[in-house]
This record gives C-alpha cells, sequence and structure tokens, in this order.
C-alpha cells in the first residue's frame, strides 16, 4: 500500500489516525507560534512602508494621543508615526505619545539594530523606523515619519550617522527569538506525525 493511501486509511477513521492529526497540527502550531516574534518584527516595517508618500499626520496622532485636541496635534510628527507603527503590529499597546517625552525611554538602546526598531538622530529629535540593516555596507534601510517633502519617506543612511537605536526586542517579551529547544520539540511533534503516516510491514503490499 502506497504511503498516500495508507493515510487515507489512517485519517480520521483510527486512533492511529487521530494520533496523526493532533500531531501534526500541534507541529505546525508550535512552529508557528515560534516564529510569530519575527513575523511582528516585519509588521513594523510594512506597517511603515505601506505610509510611503502620505503627508497627514492626524492619523498617527490619533492613535497615539488618543483624546488629544486635533488642533494642538504637535507639528512634528515623526516619533508619532515610529509608535503608530509598532501599535500596527500590535506592540506597545499600553504607550501613548507623550508630549515633551515621547516614548522611548521605554526602550532600551541596542549597538545591533534589527528590523522594527527605532533610530533617533540628535537633529530635530528625529525618529525613524528601521526596515532594513545591511552589516556588509554599514547602512540601514529607514522609514522616516515626517520625511522629505514633509512625507512619509524611504532613507538609506551609515549607521554611524545615527545618535542612537532603540530595539523593541522587550515589546516581544520572551519570544524576541525563537528558541533552540523549542524549534527542536517543533520538529520532533511534527516529525512523529509523519512517522505515523509511514506503512507499517504489513502494509507494503
Amino acid at each position: 500500500m502506497s504511503p498516500a493511501a495508507h493515510a487515507l486509511r489512517l485519517l480520521p477513521s483510527t486512533p492511529q489516525g487521530w494520533a496523526v492529526a493532533t500531531l501534526s497540527v500541534a507541529g505546525l502550531a508550535t512552529s508557528i507560534w515560534a516564529l510569530w516574534p519575527v513575523s511582528q518584527r516585519l509588521q513594523v516595517a510594512r506597517a511603515a512602508q505601506s505610509q510611503l508618500g502620505r503627508s497627514d499626520a492626524s492619523i498617527y496622532w490619533a492613535d497615539v494621543l488618543p483624546g488629544y485636541p486635533r488642533a494642538s496635534y504637535p507639528k512634528d510628527w515623526c516619533g508619532g508615526f515610529a509608535l503608530w507603527t509598532l501599535h500596527q503590529a500590535r506592540l506597545a499597546k499600553n504607550l501613548i505619545w507623550i508630549i515633551g517625552q515621547g516614548f522611548l525611554q521605554n526602550l532600551p538602546t541596542t549597538q545591533s539594530p534589527e528590523v522594527g526598531d527605532i533610530a533617533y538622530f540628535d537633529t530635530n529629535q528625529h525618529h525613524a523606523v528601521v526596515t532594513g540593516v545591511d552589516h556588509a555596507s554599514g547602512t540601514v534601510d529607514l522609514v522616516n515619519g515626517n520625511g522629505a517633502g514633509g512625507e512619509v519617506s524611504a532613507s538609506v543612511t551609515p549607521i554611524s550617522h545615527v545618535a542612537g537605536f532603540y530595539s523593541i526586542a522587550p515589546l516581544l517579551g520572551s519570544e524576541s527569538m525563537p528558541s533552540a529547544p523549542l524549534l527542536m520539540a517543533s520538529a520532533i511533534v511534527a516529525g512523529a506525525g509523519a512517522w505515523l503516516l509511514l506503512p507499517g510491514k504489513d502494509d507494503a503490499q
């Protein structure tokens, strides 16, 4: 009997079939859960990139300054935009923009920026979202709220020109990087499900 026919015979009418289904689904779910924080970093970058060319800062301030009078929104909005991108990835939902302080005080600095981190420049206290890192050339890809032309714009900047980088890793919690034991467990669980699909000796014909 072929492996495919064997699998069809197993699922879902036998206890072994239910074991295959349970282990396979558990393995897939564990893999997705392990990689979820990585996707959150990408979500921050994609949220920033989706706004390129836009200049209406009110949508960002409405999110990060809830209840604040629209007429009193700050004129410089790069920081509000950066925090908005985190919110779009369901991160830092408990953080709002503090007038005169911002939000970066809640994040640690890092010497090794990653996608989703926030770049800070002393000039105009500018904030930008890191959307790519090229260690070979020593540059970072950024998306800037209130950038060129007063719009959301993209730029490539030498890492050395950035005053500091703020890491969003604490917002990802203990899942900021998929752990080796977790990924190994995922592979074992998924593999066990696949093993059960192999034909037994009595099914070889």
